[in-house]
């Protein structure tokens, strides 16, 4: 029984830090996803605003506002989880690795 633990240690000693590795590449992973969200959503309420401004000319219409807001919402929502991703990498990685321990 012995044997078995310290080989378990050994084990996990020698791919400790690939593990962690692939955790932390996992959070640059997802700062990039996040990133390009945001860029996403900044496109959309330019495209947005000027579907507005010019349809505001012709007639009224509550369906590009509604997408403007939308997108401004999720803006909201993307940037702080891309400053916490940014800001504590190490963090988002113990996270992703106790997921995969549960």
């Amino acid at each position: 029984m012995d044997i078995l633990i310290q080989e378990l240690i050994d084990l996990v000693k020698a791919t400790a830090p690939e593990v962690w590795r692939i955790a932390t590449l996992q959070v640059h992973s997802l700062i990039a996803q996040t990133l390009f969200a945001v860029v996403v959503c900044i496109v959309l309420i330019v495209i947005l605003a000027k579907i507005i401004k010019r349809l505001d000319d012709e007639f009224d219409s509550i369906l590009p506002w509604m997408g403007l807001v939308a997108v401004a919402i999720a803006l909201m929502v993307l940037i702080p989880c891309l400053m916490g991703y940014i800001i504590n990498p190490e963090y988002h990685a113990i996270r992703a690795l106790m997921y995969l321990v549960k």
